[in-house]
């Protein structure tokens, strides 16, 4: 199995059944969790406070580490406190201050929830029947926070206050909004599930290019560009979506249909087109959205490198293509166009290695113009495939910013012209250079 840990939150995603305090993971959630553990570590990720409650989750589904209230905690598999950090406490006095001036509610670590009139205090007993609530005026400030929630029935007071915060304290407190925009969360700048992530792939000793995070809420966009794969929830805000590299499915075993459909044998994206399509333009534009691109041009670039396994195989067969300790690479293209022969022999020599390579690593994305080849398996690790398309005048147009002689882009034609025989989406250079086309496409592609 690729991936060796796992992040997963709990509210919205896990516990599938029931909501709030009562909700509970179900049975097809729970078996495929499990399944996962035998081969992965499992982090439980969440912003609730460390309880019995999230203990005994985690024992069910065999948990390594805990991390509560958005990584201002972290436990180990024995319960061991093995992070901590807090609001620093005059930030905590002045977001109090701000708090009864703009009429917001506010709790500290707690199930107390501290308000305004007593017509706000009542409103507020129906709408959250599982916390106490007092008077903010009678506050007892506690001498050490970890997290704040902000609450008002005004959605709209919501936003302007957290963009008031954003301004005043900048970057020295992370916030998140939460409850379908009613909630405020606050954390200690250096907690988020993001940098959870990374303190605990630093103690477990395993890279973050072999992780991913299950989500489905703001304090779960911390994990991007940290984590190799972020899933959110298909019930995630909309406007969360667009961070997500793949977006999953509905709550009710959610969980489970992701971990058959992406984790437990992920596959990758193939990009195929014709030289000088634009396939390496397309990717690098992805990239910036932060998913993982492998290009196969690179890949061989390294591979043929000197003591690398391409040139140790060139070297066997044609020690006459090396000079210096450098693989002369005009005379092995001229080698392979030369006959079928040939560029099968180097094939049937060099694909096994990017197979191996591709069965040890994964991509979102792999530009692979040959991947109909029968000198290897390379569909077997794709499943969609996408053709990045130009017209002949927009290849001539390409090929001529390449800046290479005709007698070697006719060659590297030749041996990267393979006919396309089938594909998911077709892609034109006009169609994805619009504003509006990643957003969409990375939701459908991934499917």
């Amino acid at each position: 199995m690729f991936y060796k840990i796992a992040f997963i939150d709990l509210d919205g995603t896990l516990l599938d059944i029931g909501k709030g305090e009562n909700a509970q993971i179900s049975d097809t959630n729970l078996h495929s969790v499990r399944k996962l553990a035998k081969e992965c570590k499992i982090v439980i990720s969440t912003g609730r406070k460390f309880s019995t409650d999230i203990v005994n989750i985690g024992k069910k589904i065999s948990a390594n580490f805990y991390v509560c209230q958005n990584g201002a905690e972290i436990y180990d598999q024995n319960l061991n406190l093995i992070f901590e950090t807090s609001i620093n406490q005059k930030i905590v006095e002045q977001i109090l201050s701000f708090a009864k001036k703009w009429n917001i509610s506010i709790s500290f670590d707690s199930k107390i929830v501290f308000t305004a009139p007593k017509s706000f205090l009542y409103l507020f007993s129906k709408l959250f029947s599982n916390l106490q609530v007092k008077n903010i005026n009678k506050i007892d400030l506690p001498k050490s926070v970890k997290k704040i929630l902000l609450f008002s029935p005004n959605i709209f007071k919501i936003s302007k206050f957290r963009k008031f915060l954003e301004e005043f304290f900048s970057e020295k407190i992370q916030i998140y909004t939460i409850e379908k925009g009613f909630v405020i969360e606050i954390t200690d700048f250096n907690a988020s599930k993001g940098q959870a992530a990374v303190f605990i792939s630093k103690v477990a000793n395993i890279s973050l290019n072999y992780s991913f995070h299950i989500g489905d809420s703001e304090n779960d966009i911390s994990t991007k560009n940290i984590v190799q794969t972020l899933i959110l929830m298909k019930n995630s805000p909309r406007k969360l979506k667009k961070h997500a590299h793949i977006i999953g499915y509905k709550r009710k075993f959610g969980v489970a249909k992701a971990l058959e459909n992406f984790i437990f044998n992920p596959k990758s994206i193939a990009i195929v087109g014709f030289y000088a399509s634009g396939k390496t333009t397309f990717l690098k534009a992805v990239e910036k959205f932060g998913y993982s691109v492998l290009y196969t041009d690179e890949f061989y670039f390294n591979c043929f490198s000197e003591n690398n396994p391409c040139f140790e195989i060139v070297k066997n067969f044609k020690p006459d293509f090396i000079h210096n300790n450098v693989l002369d690479k005009n005379k092995l293209r001229d080698f392979m166009v030369e006959n079928q022969q040939n560029r099968d022999f180097i094939e049937q020599k060099i694909y096994p290695i990017l197979e191996e390579h591709l069965r040890n690593n994964y991509y979102h994305f792999v530009e692979i113009p040959n991947l109909w080849t029968k000198n290897a398996d390379f569909q077997a690790f794709f499943w969609k495939t996408v053709w990045i398309s130009a017209s002949k005048k927009q290849l001539l147009l390409n090929i001529k910013a390449k800046k290479v002689k005709k007698e070697v882009w006719q060659k590297n034609q030749a041996l990267n012209g393979n006919k396309i025989k089938f594909y998911n989406v077709k892609i034109s250079n006009s169609r994805w250079k619009r504003p509006s086309f990643f957003p969409k496409f990375f939701t459908k592609i991934f499917k």
